[in-house]
């Protein structure tokens, strides 16, 4: 394949923002190919994947910006109510 035969997308998504028309209109495309090319008409759902691998990746972020501090066990005033 030539490079001429590529079409090269940038796809940004912002966690509360909208996705820019060009990338809607290239992922949907996308979505129809696959599911044509599969056969399965789930395919064409990938801004459901996309908004789970944010979700996911915003997890990880929070969980990671958070430090819990180390205490003694026998200091922890609520270890025999949990």
């Amino acid at each position: 394949m030539s490079p001429q035969s590529f079409l090269f997308v940038p796809i940004a998504v912002e966690t509360l923002g909208t996705i820019a028309p060009c990338s809607l209109d290239f992922l949907a495309e996308m979505g129809r190919r696959l599911s044509a090319a599969t056969g399965d008409a789930r395919e064409t759902t990938l801004f459901q994947r996309i908004s789970v691998a944010i979700q996911r990746f915003n997890a990880i972020l929070i969980h990671e910006s958070v430090v819990v501090p180390e205490v003694e066990p026998d200091l922890w005033p609520f270890q025999h109510v949990f």
